[in-house]
């Protein structure tokens, strides 16, 4: 998971992915819990593309799939369009 910690900070730094503004200054990407990931980021394909990447990635090293039956996509003001293409990347509803 320290890794993965690494990868997503690293992607913020980059810039690949911005994550949900809090602030100016502060940004929150991902929290990790004891074997669970919450992801935020915005209202793109792309940047939830970068997301996708990324855990399937870890997924295929460390043997781990992501669970359908648990994950969830939550928007506030979200297009009904950009949700469903955004779930259609993991493959949710």
């Amino acid at each position: 998971m320290e890794e993965l910690r690494r990868r997503i900070t690293e992607y913020c730094d980059r810039g690949v992915v911005k994550g949900i503004s809090m602030t100016r200054q502060i940004h929150i990407s991902h929290l990790i819990f004891v074997n669970d990931i919450l992801f935020g980021g915005e209202a793109s394909t792309l940047e939830w593309s970068h997301f996708h990447q990324l855990l399937s990635t870890f997924g295929s090293i460390l043997g781990l799939i992501l669970n359908k039956n648990k994950s969830k996509m939550i928007s506030h003001h979200l297009d009904e369009e950009v949700t469903t293409q955004i779930c259609d990347i993991f493959g949710i509803t």
